[in-house]
């Protein structure tokens, strides 16, 4: 828990480097905090169901909650922030997120742009290719977070395991 409240209290600190404990131990508490939340949700009734596309017949009910709601917006920041600062672990730039929601606007245009078309063939080569494209930046993301950061100072700072190491300094006077 010592983890998730680092990450809270850096709330939108952005730079800096975040070791790869602090990043896990952080998505596990919020999985965790998600799943009672959705429960909740659904105990107290506080679910709202609705059908995405129900001009094309689809009978795809989905629900959220509110609860999660708040927290997820809540929690957006300090997730940005700890995933670039764990970026920078690894000595690379927070802005590789950057590119994957604009990879993922691109994608969303070119969908709803061929919607109603008649050419279901480039839909269907646009939508496979954005998303393979998607799955493979994000297994290239996943890698990046699990991988052991940079020994020593990069140029994002000083070596988050090393700043832990140090002994901590007594002010007493003997």
């Amino acid at each position: 828990m010592e983890w998730y409240l680092k990450v809270i209290k850096n709330y939108a600190t952005f730079s800096g480097r975040a070791r790869r404990k602090e990043y896990w131990m952080f998505i596990l508490v919020n999985f965790i905090i998600g799943i009672v939340l959705s429960i909740l949700d659904n105990i107290f009734g506080m679910t709202y169901e609705y059908n995405m596309y129900p001009e094309y017949g689809s009978s795809t009910i989905s629900s959220i909650g509110a609860l999660s709601s708040v927290y997820n917006v809540f929690i957006l920041i300090p997730s940005l922030a700890v995933t670039i600062r764990r970026l920078h672990d690894v000595n690379k730039s927070g802005w590789l997120i950057g590119f994957m929601y604009i990879g993922i606007a691109i994608f969303m245009l070119l969908i709803f742009s061929l919607i109603g078309s008649e050419n279901v063939g480039l839909m269907v080569g646009v939508s496979l290719f954005s998303g393979l494209s998607m799955l493979g930046y994000g297994i290239y993301l996943l890698v990046l977070t699990v991988t052991e950061g940079t020994s020593g100072p990069n140029q994002y700072g000083e070596d988050p395991k090393e700043l832990e190491r140090l002994p901590i300094e007594n002010n007493y006077t003997s």
